[in-house]
């Protein structure tokens, strides 16, 4: 890999949602192939529990029900997971101070990679790719804080890219 000669472009949405679709004129596939394609990280943060308990109660929430809540946020982590973002999901208003942080500080922090495919077909087809962080002994990297101790870390990417498609 060599680095891109291009500077980063460093784009993100913070999406605030229940998640649920009420009233949107393009199809939620639609909607996440434009993510999948786009060069913008997609942050969405649910309000679902907030919209829950600001109803007063669960029984005032008549109208959706629980499998359609559980889709909504299933939706909202797939724009993030195909995006490049990361979807969350507070329990209490005092959450989002923190989330908002950690959105701030992640794109403060982001690195751009490129490579060169060694597919070069023109077809406009998906093509998966995978990210990973190896140590000089070629095992996944360990990091460590000044004390020793093992340090988790996660490595946020898009599943893939778009081929360009032929010219007509």
């Amino acid at each position: 890999m060599r680095p891109s000669a291009l500077p980063p472009k460093w784009t993100a949405i913070v999406l605030i949602s229940s998640g649920l679709d009420t009233f949107s004129k393009t199809l939620y596939e639609h909607a996440l192939k434009a993510a999948q394609g786009s060069d913008t990280a997609i942050y969405p943060i649910a309000i679902r529990h907030a919209l829950r308990t600001g109803l007063g109660s669960e029984t005032n929430c008549t109208t959706v029900s629980n499998i359609t809540l559980l889709q909504a946020d299933n939706q909202l982590r797939s724009f993030a997971r195909l995006s490049g973002g990361r979807a969350y999901f507070p329990q209490f208003e005092a959450e989002f101070p923190g989330i908002y942080r950690y959105i701030s500080a992640a794109l403060r922090n982001e690195y751009q990679i490129s490579y060169g495919p060694t597919n070069s077909a023109k077809d406009g087809k998906f093509r998966k790719i995978k990210v990973e962080m190896v140590g000089p002994d070629g095992h996944a990297l360990m990091v460590t804080d000044p004390k020793g101790k093992e340090i988790k870390y996660a490595v946020r990417h898009r599943d893939g890219y778009y081929a360009a498609r032929p010219v007509e």
